[in-house]
């Protein structure tokens, strides 16, 4: 047996405690960003559904853990997670709805794009998009999701901030 213990049972331990409220937080987070113009207005204003989401998350964790304390790596890392299943949420439902409009636009634009065919081509395209931007949302909406579980430790999670 190892000078440390054992390890935490159930998954009690380190990241997989997070799992659960982090999806439900992320999916929260990435809906609300994909949606077109609210979503867009929304993200612009420092990427508010994933803060919102991981803000949610450290909160369900906290309400199923009542006597657990939170120091702020823990909720960093329980936001980081909101923040990559947001961003990669995101990036699948925006490419989606990309699809929808880019092919409604161009039965709306038919003539135009007769006489511009590498307009029509961008907006019908974007399948090397998806791939690039799925990791690009996962880092950098995992970056405010960190900042966000940080932030909803620090301001609304006071009382349960390990020292």
């Amino acid at each position: 047996m190892p000078p440390y213990g054992p390890p935490p049972v159930g998954g009690a331990g380190g990241v997989n405690r997070f799992l659960k409220p982090a999806l439900i937080g992320g999916g929260v987070g990435g809906v609300v960003s994909a949606i077109p113009l609210i979503g867009g207005l929304l993200v612009c204003c420092f990427c508010l559904p994933t803060l919102g989401g991981a803000a949610l998350a450290v909160s369900m964790h906290l309400k199923e853990n009542p006597h657990e304390r939170l120091n702020t790596t823990d909720a960093a890392m329980c936001g980081g997670l909101v923040g990559v299943v947001s961003g990669v949420l995101s990036a699948i439902l925006q490419y989606i709805v990309g699809l929808i409009f880019g092919g409604a636009a161009l039965a709306m634009l038919g003539g135009m794009t007769r006489s511009m065919p590498s307009f029509a081509a961008n907006l019908a395209g974007g399948g090397l998009g998806l791939f690039v931007s799925i990791p690009l949302s996962a880092i950098l909406y995992g970056g405010m999701g960190a900042l966000g579980g940080f932030l909803s430790m620090q301001l609304f999670f006071k009382d349960r901030l390990a020292q």
